[in-house]
């Protein structure tokens, strides 16, 4: 997925399930979105295409552009 879309931000594969163990991830994918100063600002559990426009805003928003 990650080859297919191109996308220029870091991704997680946590193949030994680490996540799953030291932070509760209940399932998958789970996004989470950082603002500059480390915070969680954004998490998603899941993903369904109308999930796209949502997000988009998100990141917009955490970049300080239009939301």
């Amino acid at each position: 997925m990650v080859e297919k879309t191109g996308v220029s931000f870091p991704v997680l594969i946590d193949d030994k399930s680490v996540g799953r163990e030291i932070y509760k991830i209940r399932g998958t994918p789970t996004t989470y979105m950082i603002n500059r100063e480390g915070l969680i600002v954004f998490k998603h559990l899941g993903y369904a295409p109308e999930m796209d426009e949502m997000m988009e805003r998100e990141v917009r928003s955490l970049l300080g552009g239009p939301a």
